[in-house]
């Protein structure tokens, strides 16, 4: 669900929530801050399965010079991470709170 706020301003939501900040009015420059709940499963050997779940927080940037090309870059932490063992004799893990760098680049159809 996506909320425009203001001109500027807008609220997205779906596993979390995250705001932005359209500085130019034209998308050409967009700050962000958001906090999402990742919550992943994996299958191990003789039908065991891991529970990888956690929050992160990240701020950032998206530049989009052109109408198709974007440059994103984000910072921020992981915390409250779990890694829980079903049907393995390996114990359950909480995991410190970690740092977060994403860089992303692409083009839009």
């Amino acid at each position: 669900v996506e909320w425009k706020i203001t001109e500027q301003f807008t609220l997205k939501t779906l596993s979390g929530a995250t705001l932005m900040f359209d500085v130019f009015r034209d998308n050409s420059l967009v700050l962000n801050a958001e906090i999402e709940y990742r919550n992943s499963y994996a299958r191990l050997k003789n039908k065991a399965a891991l529970r990888d779940s956690y929050w992160q927080f990240t701020i950032g940037a998206m530049w989009s010079p052109l109408p198709n090309f974007y440059a994103a870059a984000n910072v921020g932490f992981n915390f409250a991470r779990e890694m829980e063992f079903r049907h393995s004799p390996i114990a359950d893990t909480d995991i410190s709170t970690a740092p977060v760098v994403m860089l992303n680049a692409g083009f839009v159809w």
